[in-house]
């Protein structure tokens, strides 16, 4: 067996049909058995079988007994791949994916996420012509279009959006068993990507990247930023592993889970020198006299906030600027006498540091969970692990 390879492969280009014939052969415990159910020759499913464990570096199967069993290695792959192909097969098996190659179903994507194959042949570094070849490949296989051309570029046909999801996921599945292949060998980087909301990205999610980081020195760890609709669109997709913030309510998102790490209480901030500092109990009628930062519109905190002024009938004054940024928050607080609505966590190492003050006025009914969301049939990675138990460690500071 050749030596694990140093860096990250990429499983699926190694072989979707070599990896179907290794689950094929986990599923019924024999090489021949294997054969049969597929359809093809013994020799060659062991030829594939053992063209992947050259890929890999690692033996998948102890083939000392008749009836084979699976290695460390193998254990690994094959949850993995079962996973992946669960995906690819679908909720009811109506648009199955399993018999597509690799080719057709990064083409695919490539054209979901550009709308135009020139740009995806672009990113795929193959020609116009291949891509086309593999999406009509695909389209032929599954009885059904997935694009068609008008003069904004094409558009995707009911249905193609949904596949395109379940391919990410599947490949999402694959990338995670090469994670967990080299933290076996020892050679593990990994790669985590995390969602952050605004009240995770200054101190809560990067405390926990440093300390995971001191466990997995070698780790890619990708800290991306984003609305809550937009990330959570990223984890159903699996372009992201999980989101840190605050909960939403997912009564409406069955694939999606919360786990709650704290409560955090809501604020009305300004900058340290602003006039309502000195008023020892300053009403929300003055606070109504100035200007306003808020979260962004359909954010739950804002929503909140609003209805809190229109119950007491007063009016939020005109020039609202609406952001999700804490950078660009502290500077319009500093730099203006502007209030704010805002998480108090998000804004407590600005306070400690004489920065901004809290107004003392308590907001009714805006507690928030505070915690992280995520697929609720992912299998986590030993980096995910680790992060999650560096992220718990940090909250507790906060709670």
């Amino acid at each position: 067996m050749t030596p694990p390879p140093p860096a990250q492969f990429d499983l699926a280009a190694s072989g979707l049909r070599k990896l179907r014939m290794a689950l094929t052969v986990a599923q019924s415990g024999r090489f021949s058995l294997a054969a049969d159910q597929l359809g093809v020759s013994q020799p060659a499913v062991t030829r594939a079988v053992a063209s992947l464990e050259d890929a890999i570096g690692l033996a998948l199967f102890d083939r000392s007994t008749v009836h084979v069993a699976q290695t460390e290695a193998g254990t690994i792959v094959i949850g993995r791949a079962a996973r992946a192909f669960a995906h690819l097969v679908g909720p009811d098996g109506s648009a199955n994916l399993v018999q597509a190659s690799d080719h057709e179903l990064r083409a695919l994507l490539a054209t979901q996420e550009q709308r135009s194959i020139v740009r995806a042949a672009r990113v795929l570094g193959l020609s116009p012509p291949a891509v086309s070849r593999s999406l009509l490949t695909l389209e032929r296989r599954l009885g059904r279009k997935l694009y068609r051309r008008t003069r904004l570029g094409l558009l995707p046909e009911p249905g193609s959006e949904t596949l395109t999801r379940r391919i990410k996921l599947a490949y999402s599945e694959l990338r995670q068993a090469e994670d967990d292949l080299a933290v076996l060998v020892g050679r593990g980087k990994g790669r985590l990507s995390i969602g952050t909301l605004p009240i995770a990205r200054s101190g809560l999610v990067p405390s926990a990247t440093l300390a995971t980081l001191d466990s997995f020195p070698d780790a890619e760890i990708t800290l991306q930023d984003g609305t809550w609709d937009s990330l959570a669109q990223q984890l159903r997709d699996g372009d992201i592993d999980l989101v840190v913030g605050s909960i939403r309510r997912l009564d409406d998102d069955p694939g999606l889970t919360a786990r709650t790490l704290f409560d955090d209480t809501i604020a009305i901030v300004a900058g340290a020198k602003h006039p309502l500092t000195g008023i020892p109990h300053p009403r929300l009628s003055d606070m109504l006299a100035y200007r306003w930062i808020l979260p962004l519109q359909g954010v739950p905190l804002r929503t909140q906030f609003e209805a809190l002024v229109t119950d007491s009938g007063g009016v939020l004054p005109d020039g609202v600027i609406s952001t999700d940024s804490t950078a660009a928050l502290r500077t319009f607080l500093l730099d203006s006498d502007r209030l704010a609505i805002a998480a108090h966590q998000q804004v407590r190492d600005d306070v400690n540091r004489g920065l901004l003050s809290l107004l003392p006025m308590q907001v009714p009914r805006t507690r928030r969970a505070i915690g992280m969301t995520t697929r609720r049939d992912h299998t986590p990675t030993a980096l995910f692990e680790c992060f999650v138990e560096k992220l718990v460690s940090a909250a507790a500071t906060y709670a």
